[in-house]
């Protein structure tokens, strides 16, 4: 909850974070098709307050960095989990709730975390995306029998 508060601005750290969000968003929109290259919201931000920082938000260090055709391509395998996991959900297969839940909760955090240079964020899809491919590989091999 006290990252949410923070975000919001209420004061202290927050006000910091929140103008960092705002500043990304414009730089967003100046270059928003390709963006100023991964990991240049440092430098745009040194330029700002005199000292480098990411952004602490992985969906605008994301916009800043590589543009909407980056941020559609890296959150197109999110999109895709989240609706395979969906359903599997629906379907009622075991272990896919889990799963959505870890994955939604992983998301969540990227609100406040650049969760893209993580090697917990790739280990997690490659999970997810393993249990959706063999769950409808075991489907296919029981309809062809």
């Amino acid at each position: 909850m006290e990252l949410y508060s923070s975000l919001l601005g209420d004061g202290g750290d927050g006000t910091t974070r929140l103008n960092m969000i705002k500043w990304g968003f414009g730089w967003f929109l100046e270059s928003p098709i390709w963006g100023y290259g991964i990991g240049n919201y440092r430098m745009l931000l040194f330029e700002v307050i005199g000292r480098e920082s990411y952004a602490h938000n992985n969906f605008i260090e994301l916009l800043v960095g590589v543009g909407i055709i980056g941020f559609i391509l890296y959150y197109f395998m999110y999109f895709y989990v989240f609706y395979n996991l969906y359903q599997l959900i629906k379907k009622k297969v075991p272990f896919a709730i889990t799963l959505f839940a870890l994955f939604t909760t992983w998301f969540l955090a990227e609100t406040g975390a650049v969760n893209y240079t993580s090697k917990m964020t790739y280990v997690l899809l490659g999970i997810c995306i393993a249990y959706i491919r063999l769950n409808k590989s075991a489907r296919l091999k029981r309809i062809n029998e």
